[in-house]
Protein backbone atom coordinates (compact mmCIF):
# COMPACT_ATOMS: atom_id res chain seq x y z
CA UNK A 1 0.00 0.00 0.00
CA UNK A 2 1.20 3.00 -0.87
CA UNK A 3 2.11 5.42 1.98
CA UNK A 4 0.36 9.14 2.41
CA UNK A 5 2.75 11.53 1.14
CA UNK A 6 2.98 15.44 2.92
CA UNK A 7 0.92 15.49 6.03
CA UNK A 8 -1.64 18.35 6.14
CA UNK A 9 -2.39 20.78 8.14
CA UNK A 10 -6.01 21.65 9.56
CA UNK A 11 -7.27 24.84 8.16
CA UNK A 12 -9.60 27.08 8.53
CA UNK A 13 -10.55 30.56 5.63
CA UNK A 14 -13.47 32.58 7.08
CA UNK A 15 -15.82 32.93 4.19
CA UNK A 16 -19.42 33.85 3.35
CA UNK A 17 -21.39 30.03 4.10
CA UNK A 18 -23.86 29.35 1.79
CA UNK A 19 -27.87 28.47 3.59
CA UNK A 20 -27.60 24.73 4.34
CA UNK A 21 -30.23 22.79 1.94
CA UNK A 22 -31.15 19.61 1.53
CA UNK A 23 -32.44 17.21 -1.77
CA UNK A 24 -36.10 19.10 -0.87
CA UNK A 25 -34.76 22.41 -0.93
CA UNK A 26 -31.66 22.61 -3.77
CA UNK A 27 -30.28 25.53 -4.59
CA UNK A 28 -30.64 27.68 -8.15
CA UNK A 29 -27.39 27.69 -9.78
CA UNK A 30 -27.03 30.60 -12.05
CA UNK A 31 -24.17 32.25 -14.46
CA UNK A 32 -23.85 35.96 -15.04
CA UNK A 33 -21.60 37.28 -17.86
CA UNK A 34 -20.52 41.29 -17.04
CA UNK A 35 -19.72 43.30 -20.42
CA UNK A 36 -16.40 43.01 -19.14
CA UNK A 37 -14.64 40.66 -17.28
CA UNK A 38 -14.88 36.85 -16.36
CA UNK A 39 -18.38 35.13 -15.79
CA UNK A 40 -19.09 35.03 -12.05
CA UNK A 41 -21.08 31.34 -11.20
CA UNK A 42 -22.70 31.04 -8.02
CA UNK A 43 -25.90 30.10 -5.51
CA UNK A 44 -28.39 32.69 -6.73
CA UNK A 45 -29.43 34.38 -3.43
CA UNK A 46 -31.23 37.37 -4.93
CA UNK A 47 -32.19 38.76 -7.73
CA UNK A 48 -34.22 42.34 -7.82
CA UNK A 49 -35.40 44.76 -11.42
CA UNK A 50 -31.69 46.32 -10.35
CA UNK A 51 -29.25 43.72 -9.39
CA UNK A 52 -27.95 40.15 -9.30
CA UNK A 53 -27.06 38.86 -5.73
CA UNK A 54 -24.75 35.46 -5.80
CA UNK A 55 -22.73 33.79 -3.44
CA UNK A 56 -19.33 32.98 -6.01
CA UNK A 57 -18.12 29.33 -5.84
CA UNK A 58 -14.84 30.27 -7.04
CA UNK A 59 -14.54 32.85 -3.95
CA UNK A 60 -16.75 31.70 -1.51
CA UNK A 61 -18.25 35.79 -1.18
CA UNK A 62 -21.32 37.78 -1.97
CA UNK A 63 -21.18 39.20 -5.40
CA UNK A 64 -23.97 41.87 -6.29
CA UNK A 65 -23.92 42.63 -10.03
CA UNK A 66 -26.17 45.48 -11.49
CA UNK A 67 -27.62 44.24 -14.62
CA UNK A 68 -27.20 47.47 -16.32
CA UNK A 69 -23.72 45.54 -16.28
CA UNK A 70 -24.46 42.44 -17.53
CA UNK A 71 -24.31 40.83 -21.06
CA UNK A 72 -26.55 37.84 -20.27
CA UNK A 73 -27.54 35.39 -17.47
CA UNK A 74 -28.78 31.78 -16.96
CA UNK A 75 -30.07 30.33 -14.21
CA UNK A 76 -30.96 26.38 -13.02
CA UNK A 77 -27.47 25.54 -14.24
CA UNK A 78 -26.70 21.78 -14.16
CA UNK A 79 -23.94 20.55 -11.93
CA UNK A 80 -21.44 19.64 -14.70
CA UNK A 81 -22.32 23.44 -16.30
CA UNK A 82 -21.47 25.06 -12.84
CA UNK A 83 -18.26 22.85 -12.64
CA UNK A 84 -17.12 24.00 -16.19
CA UNK A 85 -17.01 27.10 -15.54
CA UNK A 86 -16.11 27.40 -11.30
CA UNK A 87 -14.25 24.37 -11.49
CA UNK A 88 -14.50 20.88 -9.56
CA UNK A 89 -12.81 22.10 -6.08
CA UNK A 90 -14.67 25.16 -5.71
CA UNK A 91 -18.00 23.12 -6.90
CA UNK A 92 -17.29 20.30 -4.01
CA UNK A 93 -16.73 22.99 -1.35
CA UNK A 94 -19.59 24.74 -2.03
CA UNK A 95 -21.56 21.60 -2.12
CA UNK A 96 -19.56 20.81 1.77
CA UNK A 97 -20.53 24.03 3.09
CA UNK A 98 -24.18 23.54 1.92
CA UNK A 99 -24.39 20.58 3.99
CA UNK A 100 -23.17 22.05 7.11
CA UNK A 101 -25.30 23.20 9.85
CA UNK A 102 -25.96 27.30 11.06
CA UNK A 103 -22.60 28.95 12.09
CA UNK A 104 -21.44 27.26 15.68
CA UNK A 105 -21.14 29.16 18.56
CA UNK A 106 -17.33 30.20 19.15
CA UNK A 107 -15.46 31.22 22.45
CA UNK A 108 -11.65 31.86 23.48
CA UNK A 109 -9.56 30.62 26.25
CA UNK A 110 -10.48 32.75 29.13
CA UNK A 111 -7.79 31.84 31.65
CA UNK A 112 -5.35 28.08 31.70
CA UNK A 113 -2.93 27.86 34.55
CA UNK A 114 -2.41 24.75 37.13
CA UNK A 115 -5.53 25.95 39.13
CA UNK A 116 -7.74 25.50 36.10
CA UNK A 117 -9.15 25.83 32.57
CA UNK A 118 -11.56 28.42 31.45
CA UNK A 119 -13.34 29.34 28.29
CA UNK A 120 -16.19 32.25 27.20
CA UNK A 121 -18.83 29.33 26.06
CA UNK A 122 -21.51 29.02 28.83
CA UNK A 123 -25.05 28.27 29.04
CA UNK A 124 -25.91 31.18 26.93
CA UNK A 125 -24.40 29.45 24.02
CA UNK A 126 -25.86 26.06 24.68
CA UNK A 127 -22.83 24.46 26.49
CA UNK A 128 -23.09 21.42 28.55
CA UNK A 129 -21.68 19.56 30.62
CA UNK A 130 -19.27 16.27 29.16
CA UNK A 131 -19.49 18.31 26.28
CA UNK A 132 -16.27 18.26 23.88
CA UNK A 133 -14.68 21.09 22.33
CA UNK A 134 -11.31 21.71 20.22
CA UNK A 135 -9.13 24.50 20.76
CA UNK A 136 -7.66 26.01 17.63
CA UNK A 137 -4.78 28.50 17.42
CA UNK A 138 -4.27 31.37 14.97
CA UNK A 139 -1.10 30.88 13.01
CA UNK A 140 -1.23 34.43 11.11
CA UNK A 141 -3.14 35.63 7.42
CA UNK A 142 -3.04 33.47 4.05
CA UNK A 143 -1.76 35.55 1.44
CA UNK A 144 -1.99 35.48 -2.27
CA UNK A 145 1.77 35.06 -3.20
CA UNK A 146 1.88 37.43 -6.24
CA UNK A 147 -0.84 39.89 -5.60
CA UNK A 148 -0.07 39.84 -1.55
CA UNK A 149 -4.47 39.91 -1.06
CA UNK A 150 -5.12 38.17 2.18
CA UNK A 151 -7.24 35.21 1.37
CA UNK A 152 -7.86 34.26 4.99
CA UNK A 153 -6.51 33.08 8.51
CA UNK A 154 -5.15 30.21 9.60
CA UNK A 155 -5.98 27.82 12.67
CA UNK A 156 -4.66 24.44 13.90
CA UNK A 157 -6.02 22.23 16.35
CA UNK A 158 -4.19 22.31 19.13
CA UNK A 159 -6.05 20.57 22.00
CA UNK A 160 -9.21 19.10 22.37
CA UNK A 161 -11.15 19.67 25.93
CA UNK A 162 -14.42 18.55 27.92
CA UNK A 163 -16.63 20.76 29.74
CA UNK A 164 -16.99 19.67 33.14
CA UNK A 165 -18.78 22.51 34.98
CA UNK A 166 -20.98 25.24 33.05
CA UNK A 167 -22.32 28.92 33.80
CA UNK A 168 -24.11 31.52 32.23
CA UNK A 169 -21.11 33.28 29.99
CA UNK A 170 -18.49 30.90 31.19
CA UNK A 171 -17.24 27.33 31.38
CA UNK A 172 -14.90 25.10 33.25
CA UNK A 173 -12.99 22.49 31.59
CA UNK A 174 -9.98 19.85 31.70
CA UNK A 175 -7.89 18.29 28.81
CA UNK A 176 -8.16 15.01 26.91
CA UNK A 177 -5.05 13.08 26.57
CA UNK A 178 -2.10 14.41 26.22
CA UNK A 179 -1.64 17.91 25.44
CA UNK A 180 2.42 18.84 23.79
CA UNK A 181 1.49 22.65 23.04
CA UNK A 182 0.46 25.06 26.20
CA UNK A 183 -2.80 26.55 25.95
CA UNK A 184 -2.91 30.46 26.55
CA UNK A 185 -5.77 32.81 26.63
CA UNK A 186 -7.01 33.87 23.40
CA UNK A 187 -6.60 30.36 22.03
CA UNK A 188 -9.83 29.98 19.94
CA UNK A 189 -12.09 27.82 21.37
CA UNK A 190 -15.94 25.64 19.08
CA UNK A 191 -17.54 22.59 20.01
CA UNK A 192 -16.07 19.44 18.43
CA UNK A 193 -17.53 18.72 14.99
CA UNK A 194 -19.20 22.12 14.56
CA UNK A 195 -16.40 22.56 11.13
CA UNK A 196 -16.90 19.11 9.37
CA UNK A 197 -13.73 17.34 8.80
CA UNK A 198 -13.40 15.73 5.19
CA UNK A 199 -10.94 12.61 4.91
CA UNK A 200 -9.66 12.75 0.50
CA UNK A 201 -8.28 9.46 -0.28
CA UNK A 202 -5.93 9.00 -3.04
CA UNK A 203 -8.08 8.01 -6.39
CA UNK A 204 -7.14 4.65 -7.92
CA UNK A 205 -7.96 2.53 -10.92
CA UNK A 206 -9.28 -0.69 -10.48
CA UNK A 207 -6.07 -2.47 -9.54
CA UNK A 208 -5.71 0.23 -6.10
CA UNK A 209 -2.72 1.66 -7.87
CA UNK A 210 -2.25 5.50 -8.02
CA UNK A 211 -1.61 6.87 -11.66
CA UNK A 212 0.12 10.38 -12.53
CA UNK A 213 -3.80 11.70 -13.39
CA UNK A 214 -5.14 10.60 -10.38
CA UNK A 215 -2.33 11.96 -8.50
CA UNK A 216 -2.48 15.65 -9.62
CA UNK A 217 -6.40 15.47 -9.21
CA UNK A 218 -6.10 14.80 -5.75
CA UNK A 219 -3.47 17.14 -5.19
CA UNK A 220 -5.85 19.63 -6.99
CA UNK A 221 -8.85 18.75 -5.13
CA UNK A 222 -6.81 18.97 -1.83
CA UNK A 223 -5.13 22.35 -2.44
CA UNK A 224 -8.69 23.72 -3.62
CA UNK A 225 -10.66 22.79 -0.49
CA UNK A 226 -8.50 23.94 1.85
CA UNK A 227 -8.14 27.30 0.23
CA UNK A 228 -11.91 27.53 0.51
CA UNK A 229 -11.89 27.18 3.72
CA UNK A 230 -12.78 23.21 4.38
CA UNK A 231 -11.24 21.19 7.41
CA UNK A 232 -9.28 18.25 6.07
CA UNK A 233 -8.25 15.62 8.07
CA UNK A 234 -4.46 14.90 8.28
CA UNK A 235 -2.61 12.27 5.85
CA UNK A 236 -1.06 11.39 9.17
CA UNK A 237 -3.63 10.06 10.77
CA UNK A 238 -5.17 8.45 7.59
CA UNK A 239 -2.17 6.23 7.05
CA UNK A 240 -2.22 5.17 10.59
CA UNK A 241 -6.36 4.76 10.28
CA UNK A 242 -5.53 2.15 7.28
CA UNK A 243 -3.16 0.54 9.10
CA UNK A 244 -5.17 0.19 11.79
CA UNK A 245 -8.02 -1.40 9.75
CA UNK A 246 -5.35 -3.34 7.56
CA UNK A 247 -6.94 -1.86 4.57
CA UNK A 248 -5.08 -2.25 0.99
CA UNK A 249 -5.38 0.16 -1.69
CA UNK A 250 -7.61 -2.15 -3.56
CA UNK A 251 -10.54 -1.64 -1.11
CA UNK A 252 -10.48 2.32 -0.84
CA UNK A 253 -13.02 2.10 -4.28
CA UNK A 254 -15.62 0.52 -1.78
CA UNK A 255 -18.28 2.94 -0.16
CA UNK A 256 -18.54 1.07 2.58
CA UNK A 257 -14.88 0.71 3.26
CA UNK A 258 -14.61 4.40 2.98
CA UNK A 259 -17.62 4.92 5.43
CA UNK A 260 -15.35 2.42 8.26
CA UNK A 261 -12.53 4.88 7.79
CA UNK A 262 -14.00 7.63 7.66
CA UNK A 263 -15.89 6.70 11.67
CA UNK A 264 -12.58 5.61 12.67
CA UNK A 265 -10.69 9.42 12.00
CA UNK A 266 -13.78 11.16 12.97
CA UNK A 267 -14.94 12.81 9.49
CA UNK A 268 -18.09 13.84 7.90
CA UNK A 269 -17.15 13.28 4.49
CA UNK A 270 -15.03 10.72 2.55
CA UNK A 271 -13.90 12.45 -0.89
CA UNK A 272 -13.36 9.38 -2.81
CA UNK A 273 -13.01 7.98 -6.82
CA UNK A 274 -11.48 5.76 -9.09
CA UNK A 275 -9.41 5.89 -12.66
CA UNK A 276 -11.18 4.29 -15.31
CA UNK A 277 -8.68 4.30 -18.09
CA UNK A 278 -9.78 3.20 -22.04
CA UNK A 279 -6.88 3.30 -24.09
CA UNK A 280 -5.57 7.09 -23.70
CA UNK A 281 -8.23 8.17 -22.59
CA UNK A 282 -8.69 8.27 -18.78
CA UNK A 283 -12.02 9.12 -16.59
CA UNK A 284 -11.54 9.92 -12.84
CA UNK A 285 -14.98 9.00 -11.13
CA UNK A 286 -15.24 11.28 -7.68
CA UNK A 287 -17.64 10.77 -4.85
CA UNK A 288 -17.97 12.70 -1.70
CA UNK A 289 -19.86 10.06 0.85
CA UNK A 290 -21.31 11.03 4.12
CA UNK A 291 -19.79 8.68 6.63
CA UNK A 292 -22.86 8.24 9.40
CA UNK A 293 -25.57 7.32 6.60
CA UNK A 294 -23.10 6.21 3.87
CA UNK A 295 -24.92 8.00 1.42
CA UNK A 296 -23.26 9.68 -1.50
CA UNK A 297 -23.59 13.39 -1.11
CA UNK A 298 -22.10 14.24 -4.81
CA UNK A 299 -21.32 12.26 -7.50
CA UNK A 300 -18.71 13.82 -11.04
CA UNK A 301 -16.58 12.63 -13.13
CA UNK A 302 -13.13 14.30 -14.73
CA UNK A 303 -11.69 13.77 -17.87
CA UNK A 304 -7.92 13.09 -17.60
CA UNK A 305 -7.08 11.91 -21.22
CA UNK A 306 -3.83 12.29 -22.53
CA UNK A 307 -4.97 14.86 -25.43
CA UNK A 308 -6.32 17.08 -22.35
CA UNK A 309 -2.93 16.70 -20.91
CA UNK A 310 -1.19 17.94 -23.90
CA UNK A 311 -3.75 20.74 -24.33
CA UNK A 312 -1.34 23.88 -22.23
CA UNK A 313 1.02 23.05 -24.32
CA UNK A 314 -0.79 22.39 -27.43
CA UNK A 315 -2.24 26.25 -26.92
CA UNK A 316 1.10 28.22 -25.96
CA UNK A 317 0.90 31.37 -27.00
CA UNK A 318 -2.70 31.23 -28.15
CA UNK A 319 -5.70 33.60 -27.41
CA UNK A 320 -8.43 31.62 -26.40
CA UNK A 321 -12.15 31.89 -26.26
CA UNK A 322 -15.16 29.96 -25.26
CA UNK A 323 -18.64 31.84 -27.33
CA UNK A 324 -21.02 33.57 -26.31
CA UNK A 325 -18.81 34.33 -23.29
CA UNK A 326 -16.62 37.49 -23.60
CA UNK A 327 -13.41 36.03 -21.70
CA UNK A 328 -10.12 35.89 -23.34
CA UNK A 329 -7.28 33.86 -22.10
CA UNK A 330 -3.75 34.11 -22.85
CA UNK A 331 -2.11 30.68 -22.70
CA UNK A 332 1.29 31.39 -21.35
CA UNK A 333 3.80 28.61 -20.34
CA UNK A 334 0.84 25.95 -19.90
CA UNK A 335 -1.83 28.20 -18.05
CA UNK A 336 -4.47 30.00 -19.01
CA UNK A 337 -4.19 33.69 -17.67
CA UNK A 338 -7.73 35.39 -17.94
CA UNK A 339 -7.93 38.75 -19.86
CA UNK A 340 -9.84 40.67 -17.13
CA UNK A 341 -10.68 43.86 -19.30
CA UNK A 342 -10.47 44.41 -23.20
CA UNK A 343 -8.62 47.45 -22.91
CA UNK A 344 -5.38 44.77 -21.23
CA UNK A 345 -5.85 43.34 -24.86
CA UNK A 346 -5.84 46.51 -26.87
CA UNK A 347 -2.17 47.09 -25.25
CA UNK A 348 -0.78 43.96 -25.59
CA UNK A 349 -2.09 41.77 -28.40
CA UNK A 350 -3.29 42.47 -32.11
CA UNK A 351 -7.12 42.43 -32.19
CA UNK A 352 -9.31 39.44 -33.87
CA UNK A 353 -6.90 36.51 -33.01
CA UNK A 354 -8.96 34.67 -30.84
CA UNK A 355 -9.57 30.99 -31.08
CA UNK A 356 -12.65 29.89 -30.27
CA UNK A 357 -13.08 26.67 -28.13
CA UNK A 358 -15.06 24.69 -25.84
CA UNK A 359 -15.28 25.95 -22.22
CA UNK A 360 -14.26 22.15 -21.23
CA UNK A 361 -11.17 22.81 -23.29
CA UNK A 362 -10.46 25.88 -21.87
CA UNK A 363 -10.53 24.51 -18.30
CA UNK A 364 -8.72 21.48 -18.88
CA UNK A 365 -5.79 23.80 -18.86
CA UNK A 366 -4.05 25.08 -15.21
CA UNK A 367 -5.47 28.47 -14.31
CA UNK A 368 -2.30 31.27 -13.87
CA UNK A 369 -2.44 35.31 -12.72
CA UNK A 370 -4.89 37.36 -14.65
CA UNK A 371 -3.48 39.89 -16.92
CA UNK A 372 -4.00 43.77 -16.02
CA UNK A 373 -3.31 46.69 -16.76
CA UNK A 374 0.44 46.72 -15.11
CA UNK A 375 0.75 44.14 -18.10
CA UNK A 376 2.64 46.63 -20.90
CA UNK A 377 4.93 46.19 -23.73
CA UNK A 378 7.66 47.90 -23.60
CA UNK A 379 11.32 48.53 -25.78
CA UNK A 380 14.82 49.10 -25.10
CA UNK A 381 15.84 52.44 -26.50
CA UNK A 382 19.57 50.86 -26.82
CA UNK A 383 18.90 47.52 -28.58
CA UNK A 384 15.76 47.37 -29.89
CA UNK A 385 14.76 44.61 -27.68
CA UNK A 386 10.76 43.96 -26.75
CA UNK A 387 9.64 43.13 -23.18
CA UNK A 388 6.56 42.21 -21.28
CA UNK A 389 6.36 43.73 -17.85
CA UNK A 390 4.85 40.71 -15.85
CA UNK A 391 4.40 40.33 -12.08
CA UNK A 392 7.28 43.05 -11.72
CA UNK A 393 9.80 41.45 -13.79
CA UNK A 394 10.73 41.98 -17.48
CA UNK A 395 10.20 39.04 -19.92
CA UNK A 396 12.25 39.19 -23.35
CA UNK A 397 10.13 38.43 -26.14
CA UNK A 398 12.24 37.08 -28.79
CA UNK A 399 11.60 36.93 -32.91
CA UNK A 400 10.36 33.27 -32.47
CA UNK A 401 8.66 33.99 -29.78
CA UNK A 402 6.56 36.94 -31.99
CA UNK A 403 5.79 34.20 -34.29
CA UNK A 404 3.33 32.24 -31.75
CA UNK A 405 2.21 35.21 -29.31
CA UNK A 406 -0.25 37.84 -30.95
CA UNK A 407 1.94 40.78 -29.35
CA UNK A 408 1.70 44.26 -31.09
CA UNK A 409 4.97 45.82 -31.19
CA UNK A 410 3.34 48.68 -32.15
CA UNK A 411 1.78 49.34 -28.48
CA UNK A 412 5.11 49.18 -27.07
CA UNK A 413 6.50 52.01 -24.90
CA UNK A 414 10.09 53.26 -24.69
CA UNK A 415 12.44 52.52 -22.07
CA UNK A 416 15.88 53.48 -21.34
CA UNK A 417 18.54 50.55 -20.75
CA UNK A 418 18.86 51.78 -17.54
CA UNK A 419 15.59 52.20 -17.10
CA UNK A 420 15.76 48.30 -17.86
CA UNK A 421 18.58 47.19 -15.77
CA UNK A 422 16.48 48.29 -12.42
CA UNK A 423 13.82 45.30 -13.43
CA UNK A 424 14.47 41.74 -12.68
CA UNK A 425 14.49 39.37 -15.12
CA UNK A 426 11.71 37.13 -15.90
CA UNK A 427 11.34 34.32 -17.78
CA UNK A 428 11.69 34.35 -21.50
CA UNK A 429 8.55 34.19 -23.80
CA UNK A 430 10.42 31.77 -26.05
CA UNK A 431 10.78 29.12 -23.89
CA UNK A 432 7.65 29.41 -22.48
CA UNK A 433 6.15 29.56 -26.15
CA UNK A 434 8.17 26.34 -27.54
CA UNK A 435 6.63 22.84 -27.71
CA UNK A 436 8.76 20.09 -26.97
CA UNK A 437 6.48 17.23 -27.40
CA UNK A 438 6.40 14.90 -30.43
CA UNK A 439 3.85 16.48 -33.05
CA UNK A 440 3.23 19.01 -31.12
CA UNK A 441 1.68 22.42 -33.23
CA UNK A 442 4.65 24.53 -32.14
CA UNK A 443 7.38 21.80 -33.37
CA UNK A 444 7.88 18.44 -32.43
CA UNK A 445 10.75 15.74 -32.81
CA UNK A 446 14.34 16.93 -33.11
CA UNK A 447 13.68 20.65 -33.30
CA UNK A 448 11.47 20.55 -30.20
CA UNK A 449 14.20 18.90 -28.60
CA UNK A 450 16.85 21.41 -29.56
CA UNK A 451 15.01 24.22 -28.13
CA UNK A 452 14.31 22.55 -24.93
CA UNK A 453 17.76 22.16 -24.83
CA UNK A 454 18.21 25.39 -25.68
CA UNK A 455 16.60 26.70 -22.92
CA UNK A 456 17.98 24.43 -20.33
CA UNK A 457 21.35 25.71 -21.72
CA UNK A 458 20.43 29.25 -20.84
CA UNK A 459 19.38 28.92 -17.82
CA UNK A 460 22.41 27.03 -16.47
CA UNK A 461 24.83 29.81 -18.37
CA UNK A 462 22.34 32.03 -15.91
CA UNK A 463 22.88 30.17 -13.05
CA UNK A 464 26.65 30.01 -13.42
CA UNK A 465 27.16 33.61 -13.77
Amino acid sequence: MNAFHSSLVLIMVSLVSPRPFSSEDEPVLAKVQPKTGSPVVGQLLKETDAEILLLDLRTGRQVTVSKRDILRSTTNLTDKEAIAVAGLPSFLAWRIKGSSPLEPPKGKVAKASSAGLFVTLGAKSGVEPGQKLVVLRDEGEIKDPDSGKVLGRQQVEIARIEVTDVEQDFSRAKTIGEVKIELRPGDAVEPLGAQKLIATLPLVNTDGEETEGGRKLSEELTTGLVGHGIRLVERSLLSKALEELRFQQTELVNPSTAQKLGKQVGAYGILCGTIVSEGRVSQAHVRLIEVETGEILFASQQNLSGRNATLKNQFNGSILSAPPDLTQYWIDRGQRRSLGNVKVSEQLFYSNRQVPKGQDVINSIPEGNKLTLANRLVQSTGDGRLYLLDQGKKRLITEKALKIHPFNPAKATAMSPNELAMIPDGPSLECGAVETEKGSRQGGGRQGVRNEWHCRLRSWCLRRR
